[in-house]
């Protein structure tokens, strides 16, 4: 029902949690396997870090987004863990890498590769950037919704969408 983990040196965010370790490479002890009675493994992931998501639930049929109505859900789904040392310079980036999913064709170059970078200035500002696609596969959607869940540990003052503030509820 729990377990050991050991998390090597630096800022840590439990996946199902957001609660936020700071380990100087330690075993933490006795981390539950079970939430609300369903089975979880430890998961954790360092600040900085860029994962890509899509939207999975009972009526997904692929990993392109196919769904049993025949509806796609193509939007792009990024999770950022902010780089939490105020008043420091960080900056991360990676390349999402997508192709048709069931072909051989990415290896004559059918793929879209989408740069998403995430910074963090000196003034505490941090800014998650995605960039235009470069490149195309067959089936690929000409456009597609983003959505940035940003994990942070610190009061946001304001969100800013292509340099436009966002109302805040």
């Amino acid at each position: 029902t729990e377990r050991d983990v050991y998390l090597p040196n630096g800022t840590w965010y439990d996946w199902h949690t957001n609660e936020k370790f700071e380990s100087t490479g330690v075993w933490i002890p006795n981390v539950p396997e079970y939430r609300h009675g369903i089975f979880r493994l430890p998961f954790y992931a360092r600040e900085g870090a860029l994962i890509p998501l899509m939207n999975v639930d009972d009526n997904t049929m692929n990993a392109l987004g196919k769904r049993r109505d025949g509806s796609v859900r193509s939007e792009l789904i990024v999770r950022a863990f902010a780089f939490d040392m105020p008043g420091t310079s960080r900056e991360h980036s990676f390349t999402l890498y997508e192709d048709d999913g069931t072909t051989r064709a990415y290896q004559q170059g059918a793929v879209r590769e989408t740069m998403i970078t995430q910074t963090r200035d000196n003034q505490d500002t941090v800014t998650v950037a995605v960039a235009a696609s470069v490149g195309t596969y067959e089936g690929a959607p000409d456009t597609r919704n983003t959505v940035i869940e940003l994990v942070i540990n610190n009061p946001v003052e304001h969100v800013t969408v292509n340099g436009e503030m966002l109302q805040q509820f």
